[in-house]
């Protein structure tokens, strides 16, 4: 469905170059009966549903294979307009049945919604996110991997994002195999492939993989550092992998990056805080706990402990 989706994506941006285009591809004859079917056919298709995206951008590519160019830009035009009024119900549509339970028509929502503009939706994490969770509900576990890529790879500063992407491997127990199965065979050498790779170090951190998780961050770090900024995330998931590991003095230095760099950072200023604890240095642990609440003051696993370690 995907696949056969993606490329209306493409369309409009033909729309911009469609001289160009013509002169690469000959042009159909008209009299050419094929040529007159084709056209004949996707004609048909706008007549039956004029409200049919696709169906425009069907019939924009038969007009530039027949070189008639102002009414192939013109029916793209036609079926960009109806594609943004598309996704708004799509998007709409699949929070409603994804909130219900609905998984079948939520994946039916957000499939379609994601092959309007994968560039634009599929990377939200609300919606990757439910595209995948709807995914692992109807019993297609491998095929939430991608989605959880996008979302990483458009995301690596985004604490929710990877928080929301552990909860899905945490509750869905097939997962974590799953994704360092596929995620194996995915690009890893450049920012485009970081989401992969930050989403094998979730998959190893949560199957207790502390050396595997470490090096995957690393990796990720190794890719987003020439473009700047984008970090502070993955230092917090380095430094929590390296406590799991027991190494405490790397994982203090990770985490404390990780703080400095990122103004609100509940998680950042917790798993310091169990650096902190682990190096007997409880007066700086409990500190951190409360930075953490005062940030989140719904963060349950800082006041869990804070309350564990302090009494109060």
């Amino acid at each position: 469905m995907l696949q056969f989706l993606v490329f209306w994506t493409l369309s409009p941006l033909l729309a911009a170059s469609l001289v160009p285009l013509a002169l690469v591809q000959p042009c159909l004859p008209l009299a050419d009966p094929p040529a007159q079917e084709d056209l004949a056919r996707s004609h048909e298709r706008v007549r039956a549903d004029p409200d049919d995206a696709f169906a425009w951008n069907d019939l924009g590519e038969t007009l530039v294979r027949a070189c008639r160019l102002q009414e192939a830009a013109e029916a793209y035009a036609r079926a960009r307009e109806l594609g943004l009024r598309a996704a708004d119900r799509h998007l709409r549509l699949g929070r409603v049945y994804f909130e219900a339970g609905d998984w079948h028509r939520a994946l039916l929502e957000y499939e379609h919604l994601v092959a309007l503009d994968p560039a634009r939706w599929g990377i939200r994490p609300d919606v990757g996110l439910n595209l995948a969770v709807t995914y692992a509900r109807v019993g297609r576990p491998a095929h939430a991997v991608q989605p959880l890529t996008w979302v990483l790879s458009a995301n690596p500063d985004d604490p929710r994002a990877f928080r929301l992407v552990e909860r899905l491997l945490k509750a869905e127990a097939p997962l974590p195999a799953l994704v360092l199965e596929a995620t194996a065979a995915m690009p890893r050498d450049d920012a485009l492939g970081v989401g992969g790779v930050i989403l094998a170090g979730l998959a190893h951190l949560k199957m207790d993989h502390w050396d595997q998780a470490i090096a995957e961050f690393g990796r990720a770090l190794t890719l987003l550092r020439p473009h700047g900024g984008r970090e502070s995330v993955l230092y917090a998931y380095l430094g929590r992998a390296l406590l799991e590991k027991g190494t405490l003095a790397e994982a203090q230095a990770a985490l404390q990056i990780a703080i400095t760099r990122r103004d609100w950072f509940p998680d950042g200023h917790f798993w310091l805080g169990r650096v902190y604890y682990a190096r007997g240095q409880t007066v700086l642990a409990i500190e951190s706990w409360r930075r953490a609440l005062q940030q989140d003051p719904e963060h349950e696993e800082a006041r869990a402990w804070l309350q564990r370690v302090s009494g109060r």
